[in-house]
């Protein structure tokens, strides 16, 4: 089939000119509703249910040829995220909050991140800087606390915070600058503490209104 022309310069935004032509699109057909899509590390990445409980993982280095891979029943697919060298994303199943992980979009291992005593929502796994970072609501407790790891397989819990009671099955969003973590459930902005690196310094200035 024709290559897409969307964007097909990596130099796109840095030209002067941008023609009608670039806005020509062309249609791929799968067979259920995609529910994330994002571009990572080469790739065009996007979750699909199966119909069954189960989940695709698609992938391609152009938006027009696809590969998949079919993931065992489990709570959804938020966000797929790259660092490190490994995809990662998070996902509930048989009472436990797993991670996912996988060098290559075809072969995935998981690990238990914790057991769940109630009703939680876990947003999409970002990277941010060096480590991944996953924000997990217990909507029966009104807590909320996010998960973190260096290698996408040994996760650690960073203390609890007290959030509103939100939608369940509506993921938290996590994002990170300016040195700090924010989040969002039901009208409330939540933000962590200052954190100060090397690459992060200390913001200019820093609020939330």
């Amino acid at each position: 089939p024709p290559r897409s022309t969307l964007f097909p310069y990596t130099t796109l935004f840095r030209s002067a000119s941008i023609t009608s032509s670039n806005w020509n699109w062309t249609q791929v057909s799968v067979a259920q509703t995609p529910m994330t899509l994002s571009f990572q590390n080469g790739f065009f990445v996007m979750e699909i249910s199966n119909g069954s409980g189960g989940e695709n993982i698609f992938s391609s280095s152009d938006g027009i040829l696809w590969t998949y891979k079919s993931l065992a029943p489990m709570g959804g697919v938020n966000f797929i995220s790259y660092g490190n060298g490994l995809y990662s994303f998070v996902s509930l199943n048989g009472g436990n909050l797993w991670a996912f992980t996988s060098s290559d979009l075809i072969n995935w291992s998981s690990y238990s991140i914790l057991s769940i005593g109630g009703l939680v929502n876990s947003c999409a796994v970002g990277f941010y800087g060096n480590i991944f970072a996953s924000v997990i609501g217990y909507f029966n407790l009104n807590l909320g606390t996010v998960a973190t790891s260096t290698d996408g397989l040994n996760w650690n819990t960073n203390g609890t915070f007290a959030i509103q009671l939100g939608t369940y099955n509506t993921a938290m969003p996590l994002a990170f600058g300016q040195g700090t973590f924010v989040t969002t459930t039901a009208n409330q902005i939540y933000q962590s503490g200052i954190f100060y690196t090397n690459t992060n310094p200390p913001p200019t200035t820093l609020s939330i209104e």
